[in-house]
């Protein structure tokens, strides 16, 4: 039987249960105190749905049908997370999907209410300590929703896409899960045959902070470890006089502009976007975690702009305080589970 791994956000905002449960998240109140989990659209039934007579919008049917066929694929035992409020759940649904009671509410302040029917699972936590605050697991894991996959869907795959494709992006999310689940008994042999390569489980944040460190073990000034909202730049960085970095054929005194990715995008526009911002300076660069370059690119990387996982890996070996914040990094992922 194999493991899908799935995330599930519990929301619904116009619901506040009732007066006594005002100071908790929709989150807190189904995992926590009703050991539910629920997903919200609409007045329809899980039997209207199933069979196809619902009047459930066709853009959350997709969404709604996954969720409520998920247990009945017996070659996949599904592990559901929920990150909320500071905290992580990590559980599987058990048996059929329910019906809750339905619900009225006002939606955006309209004197009209409408209804809900939350459709839930009865669920078993997997962790003896369930929740667990954010602060006590990988970071990758306790960012997952910086993706807008994760973020905005409601309940979304990890480790594949919606439709069912591989997303390889997401193995060290992957990863920590398996980590944190290595003493369940159903996940042990998952764990054991868990290898992979410690750059892949690096957040985008993280990687960003990693290459900004890079840049310092050779005295450059990085004056800020997020370019924010700055339009295609990531990083600042300041070389000083006469400096010297591997990799790289640039000048001392100078600014570089850094654009840092897990991947390069497969998007054509995106890829153009990349080659104008690379085009307009020779101090523009691009880092990507990346094994191979992107065909497209394959002129900036012979000129050294395009710096793939090859070159992080260089770095993080040459320079030692590097190194010791990699390391501490991922203290997490067991040495053996590293490629």
């Amino acid at each position: 039987m194999k493991i899908k791994f799935y995330n599930l956000n519990i929301k619904h905002k116009y619901h506040f249960f009732d007066s006594k449960n005002l100071d908790k998240s929709a989150a807190e109140y189904w995992l926590n105190d009703k050991k539910q989990a629920p997903i919200f659209y609409g007045d329809d039934s899980c039997e209207a749905i199933l069979n196809g007579s619902s009047r459930l919008e066709k853009k959350y049917h997709r969404t709604v049908n996954s969720f409520l066929t998920i247990t009945s694929n017996k070659n996949i035992r599904p592990i559901f997370i929920t990150i909320d409020s500071g905290w992580l759940w990590i559980y599987e649904p058990l048996g059929a999907p329910k019906n809750g009671d339905l619900f009225s509410f006002r939606k955006n302040g309209k004197s009209s209410e409408v209804a809900d029917l939350p459709k839930y699972y009865d669920v078993n936590m997997l962790l003896d300590k369930c929740p667990i605050s954010i602060s006590e697991i990988p970071y990758i894991l306790a960012t997952i929703k910086s993706s807008q996959a994760f973020a905005q869907g409601t309940f979304y795959p990890i480790g594949e896409n919606i439709d069912g494709k591989l997303a390889s992006r997401y193995d060290g999310n992957i990863a920590a899960i398996k980590v944190l689940l290595r003493n369940v008994d159903f996940v042990a042999d998952e764990y054991a045959k868990l290898l992979i390569d410690p750059l892949h489980c690096l957040s985008s944040v993280e990687f960003e902070t990693l290459v900004a460190k890079i840049f310092e073990a050779y005295d450059c000034f990085v004056p800020a470890y997020r370019g924010g909202v700055l339009k295609d730049i990531d990083l600042f960085v300041d070389t000083p006089d006469a400096t010297k970095i591997a990799g790289i054929a640039v000048q001392g005194n100078d600014r570089l502009s850094i654009q840092i990715k897990l991947n390069t995008p497969k998007n054509k526009i995106e890829i153009n976007r990349l080659c104008k911002f690379l085009d307009s300076s020779e101090k523009h660069y691009l880092i990507t975690l990346e094994e191979e370059y992107h065909c497209d690119l394959e002129y900036y990387k012979r000129k050294g702009q395009y710096l793939t996982a090859d070159w992080v890996r260089d770095q993080i070996s040459r320079n030692q305080s590097v190194k010791k914040w990699f390391d501490k990094s991922l203290e997490w992922l067991p040495s053996l589970a590293r490629i």
